[in-house]
């Protein structure tokens, strides 16, 4: 055992996803993960504002991987099938249709997909680069 580890040490444990604070300027809301995120999802989803329009796009690999969320987001469910991971949830988020105003996104999930998603909402989307949360959880070999 390294310095500090020892029976009895201290151990901090936080939940999936942490503190979420949605910006209350934001007209809208995007939440984006795979199945990998889905418990950071929910604490997200839980969190947003009511009567604030909010989008959730999750990759999984079929239907039978979808869940019941909480919170009032229009939930975009995409199966990965034989598809490459990341590669049917970039192109659902790319193609999709945001409200109109001043965006907030959270996005989790393999971590090229989530550099490719984070440089296509601050770029072509063109939500400022403070409302956008974006944390690769693994990678694709």
């Amino acid at each position: 055992m390294g310095p500090g580890r020892r029976p009895g040490a201290w151990v901090g444990v936080s939940e999936p996803g942490g503190r979420y604070e949605p910006d209350p300027a934001a007209d809208f809301h995007v939440v984006i993960g795979d199945e990998t995120a889905l418990p950071a999802v929910a604490t997200v989803l839980e969190a947003l504002p009511a009567g604030v329009p909010a989008l959730a796009f999750l990759e999984v690999a079929d239907a039978d991987e979808e869940q019941e969320l909480p919170g009032s987001a229009q939930v975009r469910w995409v199966h990965r099938g034989s598809a490459g991971p990341g590669e049917p949830l970039a192109a659902a988020v790319r193609s999709a249709e945001f409200p109109a105003g001043d965006g907030q996104a959270w996005l989790s999930g393999e971590s090229a997909c989530v550099r490719d998603l984070r440089k296509h909402l601050l770029g072509e989307r063109g939500i400022e680069r403070r409302r956008v949360y974006a944390t690769g959880y693994w990678r694709a070999r």
